[in-house]
């Protein structure tokens, strides 16, 4: 009988899917709440969508609605990173050209 590893299937071996157990642990229960200020485009929430792609992690709560002048604002969480990597998602938002502001609490 042979062991089977313990790695998914749809691990991303190159955006560190595959962390030790003491390294996942230490990442639950954060919880990283942004607020964007962005332009009222079609296209708005794709893009936001697309950094969190990039950075292999899927929102955990996502709401948008239209601002009284005239642009969006969207909040949304995201768990399961660490401090670095939610302020690198940060600034990758800010360079968004129809991002006008993200803060991260």
């Amino acid at each position: 009988m042979t062991s089977q590893s313990q790695t998914p299937a749809i691990a991303d071996v190159y955006a560190g899917d595959i962390d030790s157990s003491s390294a996942a642990r230490t990442l639950e229960g954060q919880v990283f709440a942004y607020r964007i200020e962005a332009d009222a485009e079609p296209d708005v929430l794709a893009r936001i969508a697309g950094i969190c792609n990039l950075a292999n992690v899927a929102p955990l709560r996502v709401n948008l609605q239209r601002s009284a002048q005239g642009g969006v604002e969207v909040d949304i969480e995201l768990d399961g990173i660490s401090a670095a990597t939610a302020d690198s998602i940060r600034r990758k938002l800010l360079q968004l050209t129809c991002v006008n502001a993200v803060s991260l609490n």
